[in-house]
């Protein structure tokens, strides 16, 4: 295990024996930025610990409200901030689409990675039609312009569409314009807007597996505050948006939640998110939270055959293509899901055996791999095994 749990768990038990929790309460509801934020960031973590959170039951329900309030003035103040950074806007390669400087829709802010029927579109409309010239992809046109067909996307195979999808999506802009919605960003100080937002979702998430607290999520609209958060094509911060996703799984315990999730279209929103990137990860935690209650999956698979169709190659993507975390929430995902017909067929019409199979046989190799590297450099074993 990490021992930087140990070092969490030792800082949270003297936090508590010292009784400076309430200090803390206090700070977090009426202190002055920054002191107020960082307080919250001292009560996210202290509150993992259970009997912490039980022990001020009470007031912590008077500080979700609180922050839930506050949490709703922070979006606000974002989007603000989003609209006023949208007319600063700097697109290199903006000649290429047509459009100028600044001339984002308020939508879209030029930046964010854009759907790849959405590009696909963009490029078909912009082609000038001749009936004399084609382009080498079939298509009647100028001949000069470039063609997706170069890049040898001529297949129709699930894989090479899916290879197309992620490299359109990543090409529109460059690292400096994407990294914030691949990996996120992380300052604390400065404390950036950002965030302080971050601090307070953390604070939410280990108390919102409590019945008790559960009201207070629908009082005051924290879906309305997730969808947002969400959405990259206005929150420009991955990690704000995988702390969002956190505290969605968290609420997703509830039957109640995953019920109205679901009436909101909750799922949807859930599969635009941005793929290769870091909220993915808690994408996958979401879906498999779903995934735990049968009456829901129930309800999943009442679902049009697109959105199921969606939902069935996202996970796919997941097992191959994501991190190690992603993969096992992917795997309890499908071990779930496999008792509906709908998604089990789904899973064979997109050849997800081969797959799955592809993924088990490359984890056991690289389990292997690293035990013979292991015997072989023996100097590669944690310190922490010398004392057993």
């Amino acid at each position: 295990m990490d021992p930087s749990y140990f070092l969490t768990y030792d800082v949270q038990l003297s936090i508590r024996q010292e009784g400076i929790i309430r200090p803390l309460l206090a700070w977090a509801e009426k202190a002055e930025e920054p002191l107020r934020s960082y307080a919250t960031g001292l009560l996210a973590g202290a509150m993992e610990v259970q009997d912490v959170a039980v022990d001020y039951k009470d007031e912590n329900h008077h500080l979700v409200l609180v922050l839930l309030k506050r949490l709703h003035e922070l979006k606000s103040q974002m989007e603000k901030e989003n609209q006023e950074k949208m007319k600063q806007i700097e697109r290199p390669f903006g000649q290429f689409s047509g459009k100028s400087r600044g001339s984002a829709s308020p939508g879209r802010s030029g930046l964010v990675p854009t759907s790849s029927s959405e590009q696909f579109s963009a490029r078909v409309n912009s082609v000038q039609i001749s009936p004399n010239k084609s382009t080498d992809n079939g298509v009647e046109g100028d001949s000069s312009l470039p063609s997706p067909t170069k890049r040898n996307i001529g297949s129709n195979s699930p894989r090479s569409q899916q290879i197309y999808d992620l490299d359109t999506e990543i090409s529109g802009s460059s690292w400096t314009n994407q990294q914030p919605y691949v990996i996120g960003t992380y300052s604390m100080s400065p404390l950036t807007l950002s965030m302080k937002q971050r601090l307070i979702l953390q604070y939410l998430t280990p108390l919102a597996e409590y019945q008790e607290l559960l009201s207070t999520a629908f009082e005051k609209n924290s879906l309305d505050l997730i969808f947002y958060y969400v959405d990259l094509k206005k929150n420009t911060d991955g990690r704000l948006a995988l702390e969002a996703l956190k505290y969605l799984a968290t609420l997703l315990c509830h039957k109640k939640f995953s019920v109205e999730f679901l009436q909101t279209n909750g799922v949807q929103k859930l599969l635009d998110v941005y793929r290769p990137s870091i909220v993915a990860t808690g994408v996958s935690l979401c879906l498999y939270y779903l995934s735990y209650f049968e009456d829901v999956m129930e309800r999943v698979c009442l679902f049009p055959e697109h959105i199921l169709s969606k939902i069935v190659n996202y996970i796919l993507w997941l097992l191959e293509c994501s991190h190690n975390s992603s993969r096992s929430h992917a795997a309890m995902f499908l071990g779930q899901a496999f008792t509906f017909r709908v998604i089990l067929d789904l899973f064979d019409k997109k050849d997800g055996l081969r797959r799955l199979v592809n993924v088990v046989s490359y984890s056991e190799k690289k389990l292997c791999q690293s035990s013979c590297e292991a015997k072989i450099f023996p100097f590669l074993l944690p310190k922490a095994n010398d004392s057993n």
